[in-house]
């Protein structure tokens, strides 16, 4: 057995004791250390949550609907930690639901209000959720976009803030919420305490996912093809690295667990329309854009790194389940595993 799989086995059992030695959580914890999150076929509503144990390698084709006793069904969008609980944010139908962290058990959920939700980001009591706002399906474009701004003590919407953008990710970094604004050119720096933007980050067009480097600094990776550090003490960008290989659209990004290795996906297409989706990784030291992919397929979706594992999410050209493969991170594969519906993303516990 590995080193780091023993620890994460050790860790699961002493968070399963405390969970049964408090008779104020006697919810039950699961042993999967991985966490599968799959999205579904577009309005399909086939989205749930797979469960893998790195150290058996057994898979839980939906841990979710096992622990629950009821599918999600819904489009899975995001699935984020805060203060240790999971929240879930879903189209067809909206809704973000609260997931307890120890055992997957779906402890509240905001069902109205809400126009096709994509992220959630907390602070102290207080939630923020990103709309796109309803689909006009004659000009193809979202309207109407807001941020909800959630009580968390009894999980509802205390204020809707009108939006001019398409708002995408969001994070917070000490007691300001970042807004990355995907149609437009900049990343919108909002105070959570008087929830007014105070600041607007000018980028390169369409600033998507966003995460936190080793010196605290952001990352937005654009679908132009750019990746940008913004300095969030001053917000001032620090670095601007171009002709970054992008998917246009709904950027996957991640890092290391050192904090200083940015991994992406691109998807790029032939003269024909067939599609090549490749892993590219990116110093948080470089200032040029990577040219050969760690490994590339036809139908990469989802991504994720723990330790020396590269997880990447197949789609399987969205026939049925998909497939979840295993690389060191130099490219060579370890294994795969079967997931749910298009694998999306990935939390490790």
């Amino acid at each position: 057995m590995k080193i780091n799989q023993l620890i994460k086995v050790l860790s699961l059992a002493i968070i399963l004791f405390t969970s049964c030695s408090d008779d104020n959580d006697s919810t039950p914890s699961f042993f999967t250390d991985v966490l599968v999150i799959n999205e579904g076929n577009f309005l399909s509503a086939e989205g749930s949550i797979s469960g893998y144990s790195s150290n058996t390698d057994s898979v839980q084709l939906d841990i979710y609907k096992n622990i629950n006793g009821f599918a999600i069904a819904a489009t899975v969008q995001r699935v984020e930690m805060f203060k240790g609980n999971y929240f879930m944010t879903t189209n067809n139908p909206d809704k973000v639901e609260m997931l307890n962290g120890n055992s997957l058990q779906t402890m509240n959920a905001i069902i109205t209000d809400l126009a096709t939700p994509f992220s959630f980001a907390g602070s102290g009591n207080v939630g923020f959720i990103s709309n796109w706002g309803t689909y006009n399906s004659s000009t193809y474009q979202f309207e109407n976009p807001f941020i909800s701004v959630v009580n968390l003590s009894d999980f509802t919407i205390s204020s809707k803030i009108d939006w001019d953008f398409q708002p995408q990710d969001l994070l917070v970094v000490g007691s300001n919420l970042y807004i990355s604004n995907v149609n437009a050119s900049n990343i919108s720096v909002m105070d959570i305490n008087t929830l007014q933007v105070t600041e607007s980050i000018e980028t390169p067009y369409g600033p998507d996912k966003m995460e936190l480097d080793a010196e605290g600094d952001i990352w937005v990776i654009c679908t132009s093809g750019n990746l940008v550090e913004i300095d969030p003490s001053t917000n001032a960008i620090k670095k601007t690295i171009s002709e970054v290989s992008t998917s246009g659209f709904n950027e996957k990004m991640t890092f290391n667990s050192a904090k200083d290795m940015i991994y992406y996906l691109s998807t790029s297409y032939d003269v024909n329309w067939n599609a090549t989706t490749s892993v590219f990784a990116c110093a948080t030291s470089a200032t040029q854009a990577p040219t050969t992919p760690i490994v590339e397929s036809t139908s990469f979706y989802g991504l994720g790194v723990d330790g020396d594992v590269l997880y990447v999410g197949d789609h399987n050209n969205y026939q049925g389940n998909g497939t979840v493969y295993m690389y060191d991170l130099e490219g060579n594969e370890l294994g795969s595993f079967e997931s749910g519906i298009v694998p999306n993303g990935f939390i490790f516990r």
